[in-house]
């Protein structure tokens, strides 16, 4: 934890001793109406990379101490990537939901209910066990993101094997059913044309344009590599007699290693877009960038830089796609054998 110029405040290590690794974190409100901050959620796995992969979250205070913990198990692996608050109709903190994914070789979305302590809730809205898992019959579909719409979720995954992956949004309501039909729940790949490779980096819903949802990444074109940003509506369509929605590919030029890692609306209008390149590295080595567009995706013709971006119709959005889906997921929990040190003080500010 640091302060707002960048000076430690504190550091602890969190794990279970087992090759842990954490992906996401978010900063609570125990009331939504008082606006306490009670600290920070942490999610991720236990085991990386072993056979007995389990997802791990941590609830801590703003000193970093350990309020609730839980890894949560299957006889598949599972990891988690994200967790949004949710609140009752009074406004109070009411639990989370988390998603990750669940399994090896074929690999579904995974929605986890769990209460203010991170207890699954079962039989209470949210399927007989708290867990639901969503994705394609024999496709990996890692989900590694999930907001909160008006009516329910949308999950963002990468689908599909090494070489052959697309973007992959699945909406659900807000019971977790999947089924029923668009609107209300939907799914959709989308991919730039027939040998292309997207890797998924982040789904964000936005104001934008009317609303929607940005959808970055990175674009593998044989060996050339490209930031892409794709602006949805609210159903995720992408349609080009809809000026609100549009995609982009970024590359510093053709011969490009470039990939878009996040994406924000800026506070200044636009949107300010971050990733690594290659091309235009210190010392032909992997740099960090940034860049800030109008709300179309495109950037200043006169600012300056080296970055380029081409505005292409290519994007398809493929619906026809069948979603498994399992209500009650067999996922037990555990709060022991997890720990926090102290006494790090590795990380020098």
């Amino acid at each position: 934890k640091t302060d707002t110029s960048g000076n430690i405040s504190w550091q602890h290590i969190y794990g279970c001793g087992a090759h842990d690794r954490l992906y996401g974190v978010i900063q609570p409100t125990f009331n939504a109406v008082g606006g306490n901050l009670t600290g920070y959620i942490l999610t991720g796995v236990k085991g990386f990379s072993t056979n007995s992969e389990q997802g791990l979250v941590y609830v801590i205070d703003t000193s970093g101490n350990v309020l609730y913990k839980n890894s949560y198990k299957h006889s598949d692996k599972v990891r988690l990537f994200q967790a949004l608050q949710m609140f009752d109709g009074g406004g109070n903190a009411d639990g989370y939901i988390i998603g990750g994914y669940v399994g090896t070789s074929d690999r579904n979305c995974l929605v986890l209910r769990v209460n203010n302590n991170l207890t699954l809730r079962a039989n209470n809205g949210f399927g007989p066990t708290g867990a639901q898992s969503y994705g394609i019959s024999g496709v990996d579909d890692m989900c590694q993101f999930i907001s909160q719409t008006n009516n329910g979720y949308l999950l963002g995954a990468n689908s599909g094997s090494s070489g052959s992956r697309k973007p992959l949004l699945i909406k659900i309501t807000s019971a977790g059913d999947f089924g029923g039909g668009f609107p209300t729940t939907w799914a959709a790949t989308y991919q730039y044309n027939s040998n292309d490779t997207s890797f998924l980096p982040f789904v964000a819903p936005t104001s934008i344009l009317n609303g929607g949802y940005l959808i970055g990444g990175v674009l593998k074109e044989g060996t050339y590599w490209k930031g892409f940003l794709i602006k949805t509506d609210n159903d995720g369509g992408v349609v080009s007699s809809n000026t609100d929605t549009w995609a982009r590919l970024y590359a510093g030029n053709t011969l490009g290693v470039e990939g878009l890692i996040s994406g924000v609306e800026s506070s200044q209008g636009g949107l300010a877009l971050s990733g690594w390149t290659k091309t235009w590295g210190i010392g032909n080595e992997m740099d960090y960038f940034l860049i800030k567009t109008d709300n179309f995706g495109e950037i200043c013709s006169t600012c300056p830089g080296n970055f380029s971006q081409s505005i292409t119709a290519n994007i398809t959005k493929d619906t026809a796609i069948t979603i498994q889906h399992n209500n009650s997921v067999a996922i037990t929990y555990d709060t022991t054998g997890c720990t926090i040190d102290s006494t790090a003080g590795g990380i020098i500010a």
